[in-house]
């Protein structure tokens, strides 16, 4: 870690492959144009800057952030469309 220093080497060493290990799963759902999936990251730190730009650009571009209630509704209103 010292090549980077301390931030960045943890940074390096530890976020980026954890983000990436969070893309693979997210894309293990999604296999064809046809299949639907409700996402939802219960940590504070995916809106930080340096973790949310390491995500997908499909997670991007559909992100929102969300009290536990609307999470909740939105989650019913998904899994009834799905049903």
């Amino acid at each position: 870690m010292s090549r980077y220093g301390r931030v960045r080497g943890v940074y390096y060493a530890y976020v980026v492959p954890a983000l990436r290990r969070v893309a693979q799963a997210m894309g293990r759902v999604l296999r064809s144009s046809d299949d639907r999936a409700l996402f939802i990251l219960g940590d504070e730190r995916y809106a930080k800057p340096s973790y949310f730009e390491l995500l997908p650009e499909y997670a991007k571009s559909t992100a929102e952030g969300a009290s536990y209630t609307r999470i909740k509704r939105v989650a019913e209103e998904f899994d009834e469309a799905t049903s």
